[in-house]
């Protein structure tokens, strides 16, 4: 069904924008053109005849950049012309990470260090029993940036 749909959006989009029409073809066959790696590229933007890949994770950016020659010539391949000139990379964190890296940073900061003899006894001075949470909080993430 899948796949007759997209025949005819294909069909329609190649009688609309001859002049754009490459860039469907493009992404339609991402798979095709970078194989197991589409799990790890993706294209970001296409700006005249630059290509611009985002990579969504660090470690593959020096692989794609010495790959980037052959995946031009086979894009090209695959367009049937030299519509790309250039592949440029461009990090572009994922959102799991971004999340996982958060929640790191909070599991950090709930790792304190021991109060001082000398901030306890300080505290202990103190009547008020919120003021009191409030510097011990406080404190604590003062020993943390120390």
């Amino acid at each position: 069904m899948m796949n007759h749909i997209g025949s005819h959006v294909a069909h329609l989009l190649q009688s609309c924008s001859k002049e754009h029409y490459w860039k469907f073809l493009l992404m339609s066959k991402w798979e095709e053109i970078v194989g197991s790696m589409s799990s790890k590229v993706f294209i970001y933007k296409i700006h005249q005849k630059s290509v611009i890949l985002g990579v969504s994770d660090a470690s593959w950016m020096q692989e794609l950049h010495l790959l980037s020659g052959l995946i031009k010539d086979k894009i090209n391949v695959i367009l049937g012309s030299n519509q790309i000139d250039a592949i440029k990379l461009k990090y572009i964190a994922s959102t799991k990470k971004v999340i996982q890296k958060k929640q790191n940073s909070i599991s950090l900061t709930k790792e304190f260090k021991p109060l001082t003899a000398q901030e306890i006894q300080a505290l202990s001075n103190i009547k008020d029993q919120e003021l009191s949470q409030a510097l011990i909080g406080f404190l604590q993430k003062c020993h943390q940036f120390s």
